[in-house]
């Protein structure tokens, strides 16, 4: 089985013999097109990180994987048992090695506005930096040593002879739909940072799916959904990118006694507190009418 990115709900969504149509061919060059097109762009973006992983290659390389795990979240459930996903494992951990590096990244980048006593800040960037470094050495030895045959193509293809173009559409819908009702489950549920974290898994998800579905459909153009979708990735991009900063920053004041006083960090605790609610209260207005419209667009 094609192993997929983790989506609630999806373990129901596995083979059902349908009878095929005369689109079946065309169907099938869709899917597998879209997903060699994928994995081309995937395969490239790798080569460029093996020669520099900078902020620029590190995005481009876990974009390509997000719309990689998309293709493989759709070609699954034609697959006709239920397995334990595991054919994507090396892939999932060049994706969280990546994400390591983007995260340093990101804190250095949110730290030239970030105001800091400069004894702290000197301790801190030299900790990014040999912290980077180590990240680095692991992203290397796993970009360099990932294999082709990893990303499982024969079996992509031989998965994809069986469908057409209503079961791929019918699919689809039906996982966005799933990643819907998880997205109001979460937006309900009382305010913490670890919910804000997982809504963005599953609008990031859906946000790759709505572009695949567009893309097998013949539509060339980004949709107004689509990019309404993508300004609430990037609002979430901006809290998570302020979120690792302050959890990292405060994580290694705690740990280095007599570097700061603890009124500094208690005032720090509490702005980031008030912060991340205010937040989670603007996804909880933005959201929802955004999730309605993907419900009828793609019931």
């Amino acid at each position: 089985m094609i192993i997929t990115h983790r989506v609630e709900g999806i373990s129901g969504l596995v083979h059902n013999p349908e009878k095929s149509d005369m689109n079946s061919i065309g169907s099938e060059i869709k899917l597998v097109q879209y997903y060699k097109k994928t994995k081309t762009s995937f395969l490239k973006n790798l080569d460029k990180t093996r020669k520099k992983a900078g902020e620029k290659e590190i995005h481009q390389l876990r974009v390509s994987i997000k719309k990689l795990r998309a293709g493989s979240l759709l070609i699954a459930t034609f697959h006709h048992k239920k397995k334990k996903n595991n054919n994507h494992i090396e892939l999932n951990k060049l994706f969280k090695s990546a994400g390591k590096i983007r995260d340093i990244q990101v804190i250095g980048n949110c730290l030239k506005a970030f105001k800091l006593q400069q004894p702290i800040k000197i301790k801190y960037l030299h900790f990014l930096k040999v912290k980077e470094k180590n990240y680095l050495n692991i992203f290397h030895k796993k970009a360099h040593r990932f294999k082709l045959r990893y990303l499982k193509e024969p079996e992509v293809e031989a998965l994809c002879k069986h469908t057409n173009n209503m079961l791929i559409d019918k699919r689809c819908k039906t996982i966005m739909k799933k990643e819907c009702l998880v997205i109001n489950k979460l937006i309900a549920e009382s305010y913490n940072s670890k919910i804000i974290h997982k809504i963005s898994i599953h609008m990031k998800t859906i946000t790759a799916l709505v572009s695949l579905y567009d893309s097998l459909n013949g539509k060339t153009k980004v949709s107004k959904l689509e990019n309404k979708l993508k300004l609430i990735s990037v609002k979430i991009g901006g809290w998570h990118d302020h979120h690792i900063l302050n959890n990292s920053l405060e994580s290694f004041i705690r740990k280095r006694k007599g570097l700061t006083n603890q009124n500094f960090l208690t005032r720090m605790e509490n702005t980031n507190k008030q912060k991340n609610r205010s937040f989670f209260k603007i996804l909880k207005h933005k959201i929802p009418p955004v999730v309605k419209l993907i419900q009828t667009t793609y019931k």
